[in-house]
């Protein structure tokens, strides 16, 4: 299952008993609970078995790993009304539609088809598009008046659809996709999304469909569009009114959290849906409209939906059986703010996750506070995190009170060195590397030079030679990192250069070659995934302040299984102008486990004295100096940290963590003790924009060095000099 999927199970699952018979329509090539897992589902699409797969199978934005998740049809639908569907499908504990209501011709009409098919209490689970981070952006939300006008005449609005679906239609990085996070992101930087069509294009698609509409009642072809767009308020309000006022039988039971792009909603049948919402739907309107406004007066930000806690007031208890507001929860934002220290954190658990905090977080969060780093940042990471997201808790005044934070924070001086502090090592460093550079972090702490979050983060690097952005690396871009290589190892890809185990060799990569041991260099210079993925905006903002100038990203190695590498430093073989003004950055593409060779580094052993190959030199050059310097080194290194009690530290990541090392820090992949085991991961190695890597020097064509988002890049693989290779 790919992710969506996966999230999609793991939130409708509470509804699905045991036994349970379901209905599924349209799950195309991504079915939620697969007949192939033992779910008894009934499976209800647009065309027949052999030409769903057709279909798909000829979309190259498809894997074949997709479409091979396709499962037998059962019954081909039209998409004209569901009640048309066989009798005996009738009586379903629970029918799955996802991305499938927004192309319904006529929303009401869908839903009362949907509660003919369950039985009652039975629950219809839905996953729909938030309009704000997909091409209907810039559409309004769909109305009230929008769904009378489609269920009366259904022709009419289907025009209205489409025009409003080709005028608004818009694309953020030339995705028609985003998540909410990137958006913010982006937005923040300057960059919203891009209308697809001018106004001369606009007018001829009002001719074209004014043309076209000519006795439109009396029936035309269906054409795909996304008729219906929704946020979450939008979506709660609409299905509310239309359970006491149309007659559909179902009333919102839950929305049970949002991923990515798009978010889920449970309603449940009941014949008494006017008596069991009506009373309360006021209430819920005016919570709605209430959310609204938060969010109008916070930031781009995702509309505070009503989450299961706040459903229960209108249809009922958590299927969950969960407690609704834990132990210790406060009740708004400014409530939390009030207090302190370690009762600030047990409260900010309780109310954002609705649990204790582990011992490990409760004091990570206190030295945060006396770090420096605001109490409203502390939250918003927590709101972040992976549980905060699913959970999707409501806090009134968040987002008023993380706006305000924003807009008081003095903006930053321009930095400008100002110490003459010797370095640690001979061949000089970053400003890190300083011998008072704790002074000088206070400095710029003190001047508001430096973000909290960011002071953290630098003294950690400086203390250990090592530190972790956790969670930096977005879903999508992951997602788009792994179908890229995947593709390329399963059809083919003659431009991605790949080296074999203990070969440095290039090959291009071929389809179907084993991917074991193999790694990838220079990713970026054939896929630009792997340079959206290695321009993260959290890593980019901590090298800048590291380098105090772009980044240079002008090396990548990626891998499926780990290394088992020996200890060592990076200036031993990876050599840049200026040795120690270099960094690596490692993104987990999946969750690390023990045994599966997963890196490991000394801690503090960044600040070792120096070893001079050549008397000169940090890098081995194994045409001058030969084999026996190399293992001399080896050998002083590893002595030399076992005599100065350096710790090993073992780096099991969590996915989309990302780990930013010093250059001269020993690490190496531990022994691989559970072969069957993956450590799939992307590596960089980053410099500053005016340090140029050895083979610059030694090859000028492939100097050239290129501009992406906020880093720069150059390849030693790949020639870059072409004015087209330019992102």
């Amino acid at each position: 299952m790919d992710p969506y999927q996966s999230n999609r199970k793991r939130v409708f699952a509470p509804y699905v008993g045991p036994g349970a018979h379901g209905i599924e329509i349209g799950p195309g090539y991504r079915p939620t609970f697969p007949k192939a897992e033992g779910y008894s589902i009934t499976v209800v699409d647009c065309c027949a078995t052999e030409a769903l797969i057709a279909k798909h199978d000829a979309d190259a934005n498809i894997s074949k790993e997709l479409v091979r998740q396709i499962e037998p049809v059962d019954v081909v639908w039209s998409g004209d009304s569901l009640q048309h569907l066989p009798v005996s499908l009738r009586g379903a504990d629970h029918v799955t539609a996802c991305h499938v209501i927004e192309h319904a011709r006529d929303l009401c009409g869908f839903l009362k088809d949907c509660s003919v098919l369950l039985r009652e209490g039975g629950y219809l689970l839905l996953a729909m598009p938030d309009r704000r981070c997909v091409l209907d952006c810039y559409r309004p939300a769909s109305t009230l008046g929008d769904v009378l006008l489609a269920h009366l005449h259904p022709q009419a609005y289907d025009l209205k659809s489409h025009m409003d679906e080709a005028w608004y239609g818009a694309l953020l990085s030339n995705a028609g996709a985003w998540p909410m996070a990137h958006l913010r992101h982006e937005v923040r930087n300057g960059r919203v999304p891009v209308a697809q069509h001018s106004v001369g294009i606009g007018g001829w698609l009002w001719a074209h469909y004014m043309a076209t509409a000519t006795n439109h009642e009396s029936g035309r072809p269906y054409r795909d569009a996304h008729r219906w767009v929704f946020d979450p308020a939008s979506f709660a309000q609409i299905v509310q009114f239309l359970a006491v006022n149309a007659g559909t039988n179902l009333i919102l039971e839950a929305m049970p959290g949002e991923f990515e792009c798009e978010f889920y909603a449970v309603l449940r049948k009941t014949v008494s849906a006017h008596m069991s919402a009506g009373g309360t739907l006021e209430t819920h309107r005016a919570a709605v409209l209430k959310a609204g406004m938060a969010s109008i007066a916070g930031e781009i930000s995702t509309p505070l939906a009503p989450t299961v806690s706040q459903v229960a007031v209108v249809a009922g208890a958590d299927p969950t059986g969960a407690s609704a507001v834990a132990p210790g929860a406060v009740a708004d934002v400014h409530s939390l703010l009030a207090l302190d220290g370690e009762a600030f954190v047990r409260c900010a658990y309780a109310t954002v996750l609705k649990r204790s905090p582990e011992s490990a977080g409760l004091s990570h969060y206190v030295a945060e506070l006396a770090a420096g780093v605001p109490k409203i940042e502390i939250i918003s990471r927590l709101r972040r995190s992976r549980e905060g997201r699913n959970l999707r808790q409501v806090l009134p005044g968040y987002r008023v009170a993380r706006l305000k934070s924003r807009l008081l924070r003095p903006q930053p001086s321009p930095v400008v060195p100002i110490s003459t502090a010797p370095f640690h090592s001979k061949f000089g460093g970053t400003w890190i590397d300083r011998a008072d550079f704790m002074q000088e972090l206070e400095r710029r702490a003190r001047s508001s030079r430096l973000r909290p979050l960011a002071v953290t983060h630098l003294r950690t690097f400086a203390q250990r030679g090592v530190v972790v952005l956790e969670r930096a690396a977005a879903e999508a871009e992951l997602i788009g990192f792994e179908s890229a290589i995947s593709t390329a190892f399963r059809e083919g890809h003659e431009r991605l250069i790949s080296q074999n185990p203990g070969d440095s060799t290039p090959h291009p990569v071929t389809a179907g070659m084993n991917r074991r041991g193999v790694r990838i260099v220079d990713s970026y210079g054939a896929l630009p995934q792997a340079l959206d993925l290695l321009s993260t905006p959290l890593l980019v903002e901590f090298l800048q302040t590291v380098f105090e100038q772009r980044p240079k990203l002008f090396q990548s190695l990626s891998f499926d299984t780990g290394s088992e590498q020996g200890f060592h430093q990076d200036t031993a073989y990876v050599v840049v102008d200026r040795p120690l003004e270099m960094v690596g950055c490692w993104i987990a593409l999946e969750d690390v486990q023990p045994g599966s060779g997963e890196l490991q580094y000394l801690i503090g052993s960044h600040r070792l004295p120096d070893f001079e190959f050549g008397g000169t030199r940090k890098n081995w050059n194994p045409t001058i100096d030969g084999p026996e310097p190399h293992a001399r080194w080896s050998r002083w290194l590893r002595e030399e940290c076992h005599r100065r009690g350096y710790a090993i530290e073992s780096f099991l990541a969590k996915r989309g963590d990302i780990l930013i090392w010093h250059a001269d820090l020993a690490h190496g992949g531990a022994p691989i003790t559970h072969p069957e085991l993956s450590r799939k991961s992307l590596v960089g190695h980053f410099c500053p924009e005016n340090v140029r890597p050895a083979y610059a020097r030694q090859s000028p064509e492939r100097a050239a060095t290129l501009r992406h988002r906020g880093i720069s890049y150059c390849s030693w693989h790949y020639d870059l000099s072409s004015p087209s290779a330019e992102s």
